[in-house]
């Protein structure tokens, strides 16, 4: 038997921590593929990471967007949105009618009428009408009036200002409207017809009704100054006064030329004839006061006239500026 020699020993250990030391079980290139999957994935989560921040991100954004232009309290509070998107428009409208301390009054691209409130513009409410509504609206008592009309008739409407709520209406007979207004608890409104109508502004009940000229080929143009109507016809020649209260003609002035009324002002009355004249009444009886020759022609129908309390000014025929007291005309 062999003896075991120490240098033989040594040798076989040796030998086996070599074959360790170097044996590689993998290929050579596998090692750098599973290094690269692991890299690959981690990059794939950091991606996937960064993703959820930036929608994340996105919303909360938009979410601020939406908070900050009103939309949402739009939604929460029933407020339409497109008054917020649009700047405080509501249903694109086409003019503005009226505004006042607590509301502001719109016709939209539909005809309809628009309250919207006057601090921050969201819709109050909103009126239809199977006719169209007239630009002119007036605001007395909480109560918005307005005319409406098509080709043949007309009505007049009274709203609550509050809620839009119909107070009455009142037609007007196969005829249409051609101007309106509401002084003193009444709304006076003329027609195409020459009839000249006075309605409680309460409850639209007739106060009292004048009766024009029906075959007129012009519509009338009628004037309310100082508890006085004033009602004439450039298609005509007669000029008339009513007592704004009842309806009673206080004076008619009648001449072969068209008359047009220029204005009012404590207690003088002045009419511009087709003759090119400026003539001064005395608003309570039509008294004649004065009469100066104008530089307006019979065609033009417009005059270059003033007034101030005491004094009217006019451009004459040769052009020259002339003042005239109020009560005399010299």
């Amino acid at each position: 038997m062999r003896d075991f020699e120490p240098d033989d020993a040594a040798d076989e250990s040796q030998s086996w921590n070599d074959e360790i030391q170097f044996l590689d079980l993998d290929p050579p290139d596998a090692a750098s593929r599973s290094s690269g999957l692991l890299r690959l994935i981690s990059s794939h989560d950091i991606l996937r990471k960064t993703r959820w921040w930036m929608i994340g991100a996105t919303v909360v954004g938009l979410f601020l967007l939406l908070v900050q232009t009103g939309y949402i309290a739009a939604l929460l509070g029933n407020r339409s949105v497109k008054n917020v998107l649009q700047n405080q428009v509501v249903e694109l409208p086409s003019s503005v009618l009226l505004a006042t301390s607590q509301s502001i009054y719109t016709l939209d691209a539909d005809g309809g009428l628009n309250a919207l409130r006057s601090n921050d513009g969201k819709l109050l409410w909103r009126y239809r009408s199977s006719l169209q509504i007239s630009r002119s609206v007036k605001v007395v008592d909480s109560v918005v009036y307005f005319i409406a009309s098509d080709e043949r008739h007309g009505d007049v409407y009274a709203l609550r200002t509050a809620d839009g709520s119909l107070l009455w209406d009142y037609p007007l007979s196969s005829t249409v409207p051609t101007w309106f207004t509401v002084e003193k608890s009444t709304v006076y409104v003329s027609t195409q017809n020459g009839v000249i109508s006075a309605l409680n502004a309460a409850n639209g009940r007739m106060l009292w009704q004048y009766r024009g000229n029906p075959s007129s080929v012009s519509e009338p143009f009628v004037y309310l100054v100082d508890g006085i109507l004033y009602t004439c016809s450039q298609s005509e020649e007669h000029f008339v006064a009513l007592q704004a209260d009842n309806g009673t003609q206080l004076w008619r002035r009648d001449t072969t030329f068209a008359q047009v009324f220029l204005n009012a002002v404590a207690g003088v009355t002045y009419i511009g004839s087709g003759d090119g004249s400026v003539s001064a009444f005395r608003s309570r009886d039509g008294s004649a006061l004065w009469r100066a020759a104008s530089s307006t022609t019979q065609l033009a129908m417009s005059f270059s006239f003033a007034v101030s309390r005491d004094v009217a000014y006019l451009i004459t025929q040769n052009g020259t500026l002339d003042a005239r007291r109020a009560r005399d005309g010299a």
